[in-house]
């Protein structure tokens, strides 16, 4: 006589399903965050923002798609004004994408125009990420022009703007001007004399901002 053993279930309450729930909630919001305007809606949101005429004059026609890693599989999407705290950029994107071209070279700028400020910005731009040469969007083996700097922007200035852009290049360039500067100053970049001077075309932009708090806020001592 055979006997059936009776296997019990362990017993999940709502309690400890709430973190599985919320981690998988934030990976579906994550993945809806991904980025996708018409050209006409990026002309807008740049003229929007002022990035248009702060940091460039001609609109491109599409998105360049960043990401941010957040926490394990979780990631903070750049999206057209989407506040990132500082210390989450730290380190260079976990992704960059945009469309692109076979047989073509490509050069992304990460750069600020609100240096030291918004209201007062004395020191636009400021340059804190130049590639050149990239094939298609694979931006870890092109030259590195600027070494990736993180932002440390001075509290109580507001909004800061951190803006991506990414061009087309005509061939593969040398940018000698450049790369034979011993020190680079970061300050006082351009971004329209820098594409101008390497005949560059605009392919894609996006940005984030930075909350460094009020300007009305008082400074801890």
């Amino acid at each position: 006589m055979s006997v059936r053993r009776r296997i019990n279930w362990p017993t999940i309450t709502i309690h400890q399903m709430y973190p599985l729930l919320v981690t998988l909630f934030l990976i579906f919001k994550s993945i809806l965050a991904v980025v996708e305007l018409t050209p006409e809606q990026i002309r807008e949101e740049l003229v929007k923002s002022e990035i248009i005429p702060d940091v460039i004059v001609q609109p491109p026609q599409n998105v360049v798609q960043v990401t941010y890693l957040k926490w394990f599989v979780l990631k903070n999407y750049v999206n057209f004004g989407t506040i990132i705290k500082a210390n989450k950029l730290q380190s260079p994107p976990a992704s960059i994408n945009w469309p692109y071209e076979n047989n073509t070279y490509y050069s992304l700028i990460l750069t600020s125009p609100d240096a030291p400020s918004r209201a007062s910005p004395n020191l636009r731009e400021w340059q804190h990420w130049i590639v050149g040469n990239i094939r298609k969007n694979e931006w870890q083996e092109g030259l590195t022009l600027t070494e990736y700097r993180a932002p440390g922007f001075v509290r109580n200035t507001g909004l800061h703007r951190m803006v991506f852009l990414v061009f087309k290049q005509p061939k593969k360039l040398s940018f000698s001007a450049h790369t034979r500067r011993k020190r680079v100053l970061r300050s006082y970049f351009s971004t329209q004399v820098f594409s101008a001077k390497h005949n560059l075309s605009i392919v894609a932009a996006n940005y984030l901002q930075i909350d460094c708090g009020s300007p009305d806020e008082e400074t801890e001592s």
